[in-house]
C-alpha cells in the first residue's frame, strides 16, 4: 500500500524518485500519494516566511526548476531574499544559519528563524564597512574580490550576495583639548584629497564625532599638555618634523616648550614628550652651577659651567645639569673666613683687583656678610 502525505497551506516537501534518483519539490495544499518508487525526503515544511524590515540568505540557489527533470544548483553561491511572498526551498538549497532545517531526523522542532536576520539600520555618523566575496558591479562600480569599502549612514542597508558585512564602524568623540590619532592601513585618497601611505600616522584635531574610513585605524586619542609659568614639555624628534608651531625639527633634536609659545601643546607626529620640566627658582642668598649650559642659539657648550644666582627663576634646557641642586651662599661673620681653592684658571673679578687665579691656587675672603659663591672653586 502506497504513502498518502497531507501537505497544508505554504507548506512543502522532497520527494525523491529512487528510479531516477531525481529529488522533486512538491507545494500545498494537496494530497501526495507516494509511489512504490518514491520516498518523502523532507517535509511536510513550512514555506520560508521573511517578516518586513528583514533577510534571509539562501546557499547553493537554484538556477531554473523544471519539475521531473535534472536541475543545475549555483554551488558556492549565495542568493539574498527579502520580504516577499512565502517560498519554498528547492532541493539541494539550504538556508545559512539554518542547516538542519531539511534534516527529516533533526531534534526538535524544525525551524528556520535562526536564518532571519534584521536589516542592518546604520545610524547617523555611523558607517557599515563591506568586502566583496566575488567581483562584481556593484551600482556602476567596479568590485574584486577582497576589496573593501563602506557606507556612510543614515540608511538601511539591504545586503547583497556577492558583498559580506564586515562590522558596524561607530564613530570616535573628540572633545575640546584632544586629538585624534589615526593609521593608514594602506595606500589610499581620504575624504580630504590627501594621499596616504601605508603605515603613515596623522591627527585629527576638530572636536565633534569622527568617522574613520574604510583603510583607517585608530590608534589612540591624544590629550592635550597645559602649561603653566612654571611649567614646560621636554620633547623630542622621533623622525624629522615640521611641528604645528611651524618649526623644523630634524631627528633627534630636543627642545623645551613653554607656555609663552602654546598654552596647550598635543604632541604632534614624529614629537615624543620624554618628561614636564618644573621651573628652577633661586631665592636670595641662594646660588646653583649649571653644567653643561645652553649658548643663545640654542647649543649645549659641554664641558662649560655657569654660576647662577638668586633672585631669578628659569627652566633647565634639554642637556642642562645641575648635580649639585641649589645651594645657600656662604655668609660671614666677624670671626669667620672661608678657604677657596681654583679647580682652572679663570680671572678672578670678585675683588677690587682683578687676579688671575691658577689650577690649585688658594686664597682667603674674610669679607663680613659677604656671600660667596663661585663655579671655578
Amino acid at each position: 500500500m502506497s504513502d498518502i502525505v497531507g501537505i497544508g497551506p505554504t507548506q512543502f516537501i522532497h520527494v525523491l524518485n529512487v528510479t531516477t534518483n531525481i529529488t522533486s519539490l512538491v507545494v500545498g495544499p494537496k494530497t501526495v500519494v507516494l509511489q512504490t518508487n518514491e520516498i518523502c525526503v523532507a517535509g511536510p515544511l513550512p514555506c520560508v516566511v521573511v517578516p518586513p524590515g528583514h533577510y534571509c540568505i539562501v546557499k547553493d540557489p537554484i538556477s531554473k526548476y523544471e519539475e521531473g527533470k535534472p536541475c543545475q544548483l549555483k554551488h558556492g553561491h549565495f542568493e539574498v531574499r527579502f520580504h516577499e511572498e512565502p517560498f519554498p526551498l528547492y532541493p539541494g538549497e539550504s538556508l545559512v544559519d539554518a542547516t538542519d532545517f531539511l534534516m527529516k531526523n533533526s531534534k526538535g522542532t524544525q525551524s528556520y528563524t535562526n536564518a532571519l536576520k534584521v536589516l542592518p539600520v546604520v545610524k547617523p555618523h555611523h558607517a557599515i564597512k563591506l568586502m566583496a566575496r566575488v567581483d562584481h558591479d556593484d551600482n556602476g562600480v567596479a568590485r574584486n574580490a577582497g576589496d573593501i569599502w563602506q557606507l556612510e549612514g543614515p540608511l538601511t542597508y539591504r545586503p547583497a550576495a556577492e558583498a559580506e558585512i564586515v562590522e558596524i564602524v561607530k564613530p570616535t568623540v573628540i572633545n575640546e583639548g584632544q586629538a585624534l590619532r589615526v593609521r593608514a592601513t594602506i595606500d589610499f585618497t581620504d575624504r580630504n584629497n590627501e594621499s596616504r601611505v601605508t603605515g603613515q600616522e596623522w591627527l585629527i584635531r576638530k572636536p565633534g564625532a569622527y568617522l574613520k574610513e574604510a583603510f583607517e585605524e585608530v590608534v589612540k586619542v591624544e590629550s592635550s599638555f597645559t602649561l603653566t609659568e612654571d611649567t614646560a614639555l621636554h620633547l623630542k624628534a622621533t623622525e624629522t618634523v615640521t611641528d604645528s608651531l611651524g618649526e623644523r625639527r630634524m631627528a633627534g633634536t630636543e627642545w623645551l616648550l613653554t607656555w609663552e609659545q602654546t598654552e596647550s601643546y598635543i604632541p604632534d607626529i614624529g614629537v615624543e614628550v620624554l618628561n614636564e620640566v618644573k621651573k628652577t627658582v633661586l631665592a636670595k642668598n641662594e646660588f646653583c652651577i649649571v653644567y653643561d649650559p645652553v649658548n643663545k642659539n640654542g647649543h649645549n657648550q659641554f664641558g662649560q659651567r655657569e654660576l647662577r644666582k638668586g633672585v631669578c627663576n628659569f627652566f633647565l634646557q634639554p642637556g642642562e645639569k645641575l648635580p649639585s641642586g641649589i645651594q645657600k651662599a656662604f655668609l660671614l661673620q666677624e670671626d669667620q673666613a672661608v678657604v677657596l681653592q681654583s679647580t682652572i684658571e679663570f680671572t678672578d673679578t670678585t675683588g677690587k683687583d682683578a687676579k688671575l687665579r691658577k689650577p690649585g691656587d688658594k686664597w682667603l675672603i674674610r669679607e663680613i656678610g659677604r656671600a660667596s659663591c663661585r663655579e671655578r672653586v
